[in-house]
């Protein structure tokens, strides 16, 4: 066979494979046609803009100050993850940002204005409360035609606007349902698909995966992480799991002020450190001095009752993948197993660590020169080295 023949055949496959991407695509968009639901267009993101300025941002409930003067940039197209523990100032912040309350000082702006009573953002700011309720002796598609008419839908638009946002929550197969007849979960889907009505350019979402079973918290996450780039989306949950799962970004706020903002993968200093999980017993301090004497190790630390060995890297380490499979091989030498290998430290590490929360950051056991219990190394938070 020529080479010629060759790559004419390579052009056709190709071509073949891009015609059955299309026919795919067509019939998905025919079936949601047959079922009323309209295509939305995707909207790219707006390079360098802000969606959200907040500037020295305080508020305060009588003289309890909630909110102490914090600063948040969000771009156009990001998706924020907004965490922090209970009491920090999250949904009094969503409430602020929404315009349901007005800030005691400071400044906040959405698109370039002001959101209390602006009708600039009519359309194009959402949000979903945390406790939404629902009308309860209105239909849950009659409750988002109402909302669709109120943000200037009409007739069969409005209705059409209803069942597009109904299928996007997984809801399109209950659409004759009343309030009273949903679960928890129903109604927190049917209040986040009111949250989509239209085309937000960004949407406020308090808690949006709360009470929902695995199945229906995964169908809004990759509805979520599929916005990105399209819509700016700032997410509040405990979950942070699901935060780094999803998000582009992640401020953390805690004590009404925002301590840490960041890409998730400066977050999570996801080039600065590696976690491998050793199975199969705990192996000698030789294995430990070894990896940590290699080039580009800053130290080791080892958690012996879950075996996870931290590896924290110098700014010249050798890339990623290189350590990655230094450490493999050393450990099938001494005859263990792996686990789980991860880029970076956990946000739930960072956050127990910023927070303060009891137990972060503690001592492990250590011997002499930081070494633990026979075979094991102190636990993160022991000696320096």
């Amino acid at each position: 066979m020529t080479d010629d023949l060759k790559q004419a055949q390579e052009e056709l496959r190709k071509a073949q494979e891009k015609l059955a991407e299309a026919q795919q695509k067509a019939e998905a968009e025919e079936t949601k046609s047959k079922a009323g639901v309209k295509p939305k267009p995707k909207r790219k993101k707006k390079k360098g803009q802000l969606a959200i300025d907040v500037k020295k941002l305080r508020f305060a409930y009588g003289n309890l100050e909630v909110l102490k003067g914090f600063d948040l940039a969000v771009s156009q197209g990001e998706t924020l993850g907004f965490v922090g523990p209970n009491g920090a100032g999250k949904t009094t912040s969503f409430s602020v940002m929404a315009g349901f309350l007005r800030p005691k000082a400071g400044s906040v702006e959405v698109l370039g204005h002001a959101p209390f009573f602006s009708t600039n953002l009519k359309g194009k700011l959402a949000t979903l409360p945390q406790d939404a309720q629902l009308i309860a002796n209105v239909g849950i598609h009659g409750q988002l035609v109402f909302f669709a008419e109120l943000l200037g839908y009409g007739g069969k638009e409005a209705d059409e606007e209803a069942s597009r946002v109904l299928e996007l929550v997984g809801l399109a197969e209950h659409v004759k349902k009343f309030p009273g007849h949903l679960s928890h979960g129903m109604a927190k889907r049917t209040g986040l698909a009111q949250a989509f009505i239209g085309e937000p350019e960004v949407v406020l979402l308090d808690e949006p995966t709360a009470g929902l079973d695995p199945f229906a918290a995964k169908q809004i996450r990759d509805l979520i992480a599929s916005m990105r780039g399209e819509r700016t989306v700032v997410v509040s949950s405990h979950n942070l799991a699901e935060i780094q799962d999803i998000c582009t970004d992640v401020a953390l706020i805690h004590q009404g002020q925002i301590i840490k903002h960041g890409d998730i993968e400066s977050f999570t200093e996801k080039d600065n450190q590696l976690r491998v999980q050793i199975r199969g017993g705990v192996p000698p301090v030789s294995f430990f001095q070894e990896i940590e004497t290699s080039g580009g190790v800053r130290n080791v630390e080892y958690e012996p009752n879950l075996g996870w060995m931290t590896v924290n890297l110098l700014p010249e380490a050798p890339p990623a993948d290189e350590v990655i499979k230094m450490i493999v091989g050393k450990v099938f030498e001494l005859g263990l197993s792996l686990g789980e290998i991860q880029r970076g430290t956990s946000l739930e590490d960072v956050f127990m660590q910023l927070t303060g929360h009891p137990g972060a950051g503690q001592a492990g056991p250590a011997g002499p020169q930081g070494y633990g219990p026979p075979g094991g190394y102190g636990g993160p938070g022991g000696p320096p080295r």
